[in-house]
């Protein structure tokens, strides 16, 4: 039986439920009540409970047996000689006390807390009562809580709650008259407007009380004994305000609902801070009062205001773009007109550099460009720039490819600055090395990544080089690069920090495919996070030289020194400072161009410069605020004309090993020598060797990929070959 014992209250009850084992007839059982100090009724009762098998419910009898024990037994149908018991004690229940009342008045309807001990889980046959008055209503009820409703007829007097036939202490309470209404103000409005209703007996909280107007009840945002604030409701029309408190209304009073305020148009629809508007529109008021008109969110101060027409004029600080115009009458607001706030047109004061090629970053002084770009443009003659930088009064922008000298201008907001001549020059020489553009991506959301892009902002040029700066956190993988193009690259350096989990690297392709669209993609071999990326193309790179790196402390990050063999190499850094991972400034060392700056959003910039004479470089920093960092630096020779081997076509371009493939070309060298073809990594024997064409046959253990020439250790650019069965 469970449970096996159990302390029962005269005239209380107690559930018990009897478990029987290997009653495979489910026959049950049969339930007795014996003790030593009673018999039959005077030891209580136990009638079966229909909702459960085998359960009883117990009913204690009236009084206490002496001794106060009465022993519940279970039999088995089945088997009568098996059973159990279960030891019930008999107890006398302590009367019902009350220790306070909340509120201690209210009107008959209203709802009372009473708080108190032995009130019984339920209220069965308890009652209460207000000065005799027997209440019928309750919201709840529990062994110390009784919310209880005043009844009708209730006079002042004591509250008395009567459990198992006796009644607690008595507490007083008053009962107060219905409630009424003295005033109501403002007596009219438009829907939403606030009104506060004065008066008596409303309660000391609303509870379930409530207002009325004529077509709506309300909500009030306040309420007291005698005051209520509240809006009027949506759907109301004018007619009688009244109070319900407990279910009595109080006296009614009239209030008229007036229409909202609306706004028709605007005059004008747009223009700068200090443009004066006519607002147009209906039920204003004659006068302004504690009326309102608000631009975009900003409070403005009305020159004229009458029941139709308002003027204003746009106020400082009003939010550049389209906004709200909103009239605000008794609270209520009126729909909301857009109006655009314009900018002043931007202005350029001067470019620096005023000429140069392809790709010269061009810092552009002037105002009014806005603290980001956004939608904004620079072009060059006509064709979009991508801005590497963008303040209010500067932007930092490379020559686009493909332009001509013509005016600079920035473009904001739709409107057009004046315009500055910008000097194309010529093409550099062959020999020398020119950074012709960049593009840029970074993410520091932790997020992480086995593969991140960034895309060249134009075509870039057969015969270019492509290099590429990339920091890194969270492992140290194997890094490779992949483009759009098909071009082979190769890492020229990287260097990691154990210490705080991040790596900088860079990666190149020489004399690449290109003339269209290009995107880098750099690949690890293991997820990265905390990432930062420049990528760059240079005309007139041969190959590398030499590389170094380093990683430290303090504001002067450097790659450390290695000694170049050629006079005129492109010596390209990157640096990224590994502690905080953003906000960081990177200032370029002295004979270095920044390029790509990520500092600020991922904690990455990189540079360059060209060493006219061969000997020690490294390149250099100043990093702010003072932090840990990575730095490398790749050396790069630069091209005697053009020198470097190029493949312009195969034929075919697949077949199976043993293939005869014909490589069109220039800069192969009058005979092979000491060049190479590769393909797709594995070494080919040609058979026919010029400065413009070779046959070589497909190698066995090829793979579909790229065909590559190597003369005088330098790599042509890649076309792919695909190998068939």
């Amino acid at each position: 039986i469970s449970p096996t014992t159990a302390t029962v209250g005269t005239g209380g009850a107690q559930g018990f439920m009897a478990t029987v084992q290997n009653d495979t007839q489910n026959s049950g059982v049969t339930w007795s009540l014996s003790g030593t100090g009673c018999t039959g009724a005077s030891c209580g009762t136990a009638t079966g409970d229909p909702s459960a098998n085998n359960a009883v419910n117990y009913a204690a009898p009236a009084g206490v047996p002496n001794p106060p024990t009465v022993i519940l037994t279970a039999t088995s149908v089945a088997d009568p000689t098996k059973s159990a018991s279960a030891t019930i004690t008999i107890v006398q229940p302590t009367p019902p006390s009350i220790s306070s009342l909340n509120p201690t008045a209210g009107p008959p309807g209203s709802s009372v807390t009473i708080t108190g001990t032995n009130f019984g889980l339920a209220q069965g046959t308890s009652t209460v009562t207000f000065n005799g008055t027997l209440a019928t209503l309750f919201t709840s009820w529990g062994p110390t809580g009784i919310g209880a409703i005043i009844p009708p007829g209730a006079t002042p007097g004591n509250v008395v709650v009567t459990v198992g036939g006796m009644a607690s202490n008595g507490v007083a309470f008053t009962v107060t008259p219905p409630p009424s209404i003295t005033s109501v103000s403002p007596s009219s409005g438009p829907v939403g407007s606030s009104v506060t209703i004065a008066g008596a007996s409303f309660g000391a909280t609303q509870g379930t009380s409530f207002v009325t107007f004529h077509g709506g009840v309300a909500t009030p945002t306040s309420w007291t004994a005698t005051s209520i604030v509240t809006p009027v409701p949506t759907g109301a029309t004018t007619g009688n305000v009244m109070v319900v408190v407990a279910g009595v209304a109080s006296n009614s009073v009239n209030f008229t609902v007036v229409p909202p305020p609306s706004i028709t148009s605007l005059s004008p629809w747009s223009g700068p801070v200090g443009t004066l508007v006519t607002i147009a529109g209906a039920n204003f008021g004659t006068t302004q009062g504690t009326s309102t008109v608000t631009f975009n969110g900003t409070l403005v101060s009305p020159t004229s205001w009458s029941g139709t027409s308002i003027v204003i004029s746009v106020p400082t600080g009003a939010t550049m773009g389209s906004g709200s115009v909103v009239v605000s009458v008794g609270g209520v607001s009126s729909n909301g007109a857009i109006f655009t706030v314009t900018p002043p047109p931007p202005s350029i004061t001067s470019l620096s550099p005023t000429s140069g090629p392809v790709g010269t970053a061009v810092t552009i002084t002037g105002t009014n460009f806005g603290t980001t770009q956004g939608t904004s443009t620079v072009s060059f003659n006509g064709a979009t720039a991508t801005p590497t930088s963008w303040s209010n009064t500067s932007i930092v922008a490379p020559v686009p490819v493909g332009v001509t000298t013509g005016s600079v201008i920035v473009t904001v907001g739709g409107q057009a600055s004046n315009g500055i001549v910008f000097t194309i020059a010529a093409a550099p020489p062959p020999g020398t090395i020119a950074h012709i553009q960049q593009g840029a991506n970074s993410d520091v959301t932790g997020r992480s990544f086995t593969a991140f892009s960034a895309s060249f902002p134009a075509a870039t040029s057969s015969g270019d080089a492509m290099i590429v700066g990339v920091t890194y956190g969270n492992t140290n993988p194997t890094i490779t690069a992949t483009d759009t193009q098909g071009n082979l690259y190769t890492r020229a350096i990287a260097t990691y920090d154990l210490n705080h989990n991040q790596g900088c690297a860079i990666l190149y392709a020489i004399n690449t495919r290109g003339n269209a669209a290009n995107t880098v993609t750099v690949n690890f071999s293991s997820a990265v996070a905390y990432l930062g990326l420049g990528i760059h193309e240079y005309s007139g790179v041969a190959g590398p030289d030499v590389t170094a790196g380093n990683k430290g402390s303090g504001s002067g990050p450097s790659s450390g020194s290695a000694t170049t063999t050629a006079n005129g190499n492109l010596i390209f850094g990157c640096a990224a400072e590994d502690s905080a991972g953003s906000g960081d400034t990177f200032t370029a060392g002295s004979g270095f161009t920044k390029r790509v700056d990520l500092g600020i959003a991922a904690a990455y910039a990189d540079e360059d410069g060209i060493q006219a004479a061969a000997g020690a470089v490294a390149a250099t920093w100043t990093l702010s605020p003072s932090s840990d960092w990575v730095a490398n630096m790749a050396a790069f020779k630069a091209a005697s004309g053009s020198t470097a081997p190029s493949i312009t076509s195969l034929s075919p371009t697949s077949g199976p090993v043993g293939t005869a493939v014909t490589i069109t070309g220039a800069n192969f060298g009058a005979t092979q020598g000491t060049s190479t073809v590769r393909f797709n990594g594995t070494t080919a024997t040609p058979t026919s060797w010029s400065s413009t064409s070779i046959i070589v046959s497909v190698p066995t253990g090829a793979t579909t990929g790229n065909v590559i020439a190597t003369v005088g250790g330098q790599t042509s650019n890649g076309i792919a070959f695909t190998l068939t069965p």
